[in-house]
C-alpha cells in the first residue's frame, strides 16, 4: 500500500473538515482514505515519535490560516518538521491570532513543537549590521522580516535540538528539483542575474551543474521508493544519504552550513486538465494551481541552515541581507542581487504558490503588507500560462 498521510486542515475557521494531504507513491488514488484527527498518530512516519534532530523554520505571518494551515501539514511529512516560530505581524487579526494559537495546540501531541511570538520586538533580539544599500526603516515590513531571521535563528542555535534551519514563507514549500525536459547544462541566459565582482562567474555556475546533475537524478529515485522500502522517505532522510556518500557530499549539502534553493513561481491559473468541479472543491493550493513560469529561472532563492556548521562565536550572523540571503557571512555574496541560484545546479526547489483569492484577500483584509498591496486586481495579475504542472515532483505534491 502507498504511504501517505492525512492531516487535519481547518481552512474555512471553524469547519474542522478533513483534508487529504500527503503524496501517494505509486498513484494509486483510489487507496486513499480520510481519517479522524484522532487517529492521525497511527499512520504518522517514526521520525516524529523518535524525536531526532530534523528540521525547525521560522515564520513572519500576517493573517495567513488558509495558506499556513496548508504549509505546516505538508513540511511536517515533507521534512519532517519538528520545530516552528511562527512571528505576528503586529497589524494580524484577532481572528487569525486566535486561529493560529489553536493550530499550534492541534500539532503538539504529534511531535511538532509551535511557537507563537508577538511582534516589536519579539521576545528577545540580537545586534546586527546590515549592508548599506538594505537599509530598512524601523517597523517596516522587510525590517520585521530582518529582525525574526536572528532572532529565531539564535533562538534555535540556544535551543540546540534541530539540525536545519529552513527560511522561507507561508507560499513557499521545499521540494526536490527534479530534472527537466530541455535543461542543457552548457546553456546560460545572456540575460543573468549574477553580475559584479561577488557574483559567481560562469565557469562556476558550470561546475556546480555537473555536481548537482547525478544527485538530482538520485532525488528522483529516492522520492519515487515506496513506504516498505524507506519509511522515512523526507528531504532529512535523503541529505543523510547524501552525507554517506562522501563523494557527493562536498557540493550537497553546502560544505558552508547554507544551501541556497532555488524558486519556481506558480500562477493563478488551474489547469486545464482540471475537471470544474475539483476546481471548485479543492483546499489545497499545491493541488488546484498547477501552472508556472517557465523553467532556468534563476532570479529567485531562499535558504536552509545547517546549524550545527554555526560557530560558536556566531560572528556569522552579525550582517543580515535580506530574506532571500539572510547571512552573506555564511551564504556568500550573489553579486548585484540578493536573491538568485543557478536553477540547475540547485539540488531542491522552493514552489511559490499565489494560491486562491481568498488566501490572498486575507492577508491584510485584501490591503497586504505595506510593500504590497492584496486585492482582487493583484491577485489576477499573476495568472502565470507557463508549462504544464506534470514533472513527476508536482505530481508527487499534489497528490
Amino acid at each position: 500500500m502507498s504511504f501517505f498521510v492525512l492531516v487535519y486542515l481547518d481552512l474555512d475557521g471553524g469547519g474542522g473538515k478533513r483534508v487529504q494531504h500527503g503524496h501517494n507513491r505509486n498513484n494509486e488514488a483510489d487507496l486513499m482514505e480520510e481519517v479522524h484527527l484522532g487517529d492521525m498518530h497511527r499512520m504518522l512516519p517514526s521520525f516524529h515519535q523518535d524525536r531526532e534532530p530534523a528540521f525547525a523554520a521560522c515564520l513572519l505571518v500576517l493573517d495567513d490560516t488558509i495558506r499556513l494551515n496548508e504549509w505546516v501539514a505538508y513540511h511536517f511529512t515533507e521534512l519532517p518538521l519538528s520545530s516552528l516560530v511562527i512571528g505576528l505581524d503586529p497589524k494580524s487579526s484577532m481572528s487569525s491570532i486566535a486561529e493560529i494559537y489553536s493550530m499550534s495546540q492541534r500539532w503538539s501531541p504529534y511531535g511538532l513543537n509551535i511557537v507563537v511570538w508577538p511582534t516589536d520586538p519579539f521576545p528577545k533580539t540580537y545586534k546586527y549590521k546590515t549592508p548599506q544599500n538594505h537599509k530598512r526603516p524601523q517597523g517596516s515590513h522587510k525590517w520585521r522580516q530582518e529582525t525574526l531571521v536572528s532572532s529565531c535563528t539564535h533562538h534555535f542555535l540556544d535551543k540546540g535540538e534541530e539540525e536545519w534551519l529552513l527560511l522561507t514563507d507561508t507560499d513557499e514549500f521545499l521540494s526536490y528539483n527534479f530534472i527537466q525536459s530541455g535543461e542543457n547544462i552548457s546553456s546560460f541566459d545572456k540575460d543573468s542575474i549574477f553580475r559584479g565582482p561577488r557574483a559567481p562567474s560562469q565557469e562556476k555556475r558550470a561546475a556546480d551543474r555537473v555536481k548537482a546533475l547525478p544527485i538530482r537524478r538520485k532525488a528522483l529515485a529516492f522520492s519515487a521508493q515506496g513506504s516498505t522500502a524507506r519509511t522515512n522517505n523526507t528531504i532529512l532522510s535523503f541529505i543523510q544519504a547524501q552525507r554517506a556518500n562522501n563523494a557527493s557530499y562536498d557540493y550537497f549539502p553546502s560544505q558552508s552550513g547554507c544551501t541556497r534553493i532555488v524558486g519556481l513561481a506558480y500562477g493563478t491559473n488551474e489547469s486545464e486538465s482540471t475537471s470544474s468541479d475539483v476546481k471548485k472543491s479543492e483546499k489545497l493550493m499545491t493541488k488546484r494551481y498547477q501552472q508556472h513560469s517557465k523553467f532556468f529561472n534563476d532570479a529567485f532563492s531562499k535558504v536552509m541552515i545547517e546549524l550545527p556548521k554555526i560557530k560558536e562565536d556566531r560572528n556569522q550572523l552579525g550582517l543580515i541581507g535580506d530574506i532571500h540571503n539572510p547571512f552573506p557571512r555564511l551564504c556568500g555574496w550573489n553579486g548585484k542581487h540578493s536573491s538568485g541560484q543557478d536553477f540547475m545546479g540547485s539540488v531542491l526547489k522552493v514552489s511559490h504558490y499565489v494560491g486562491s483569492i481568498e488566501s490572498w484577500l486575507e492577508r491584510g483584509f485584501g490591503n497586504g503588507t505595506n510593500i504590497r498591496k492584496q486585492d482582487i486586481r493583484e491577485w489576477k495579475k499573476r495568472d502565470l500560462r507557463g508549462a504544464p504542472y506534470t514533472d513527476r515532483f508536482d505530481t508527487r505534491m499534489s497528490t
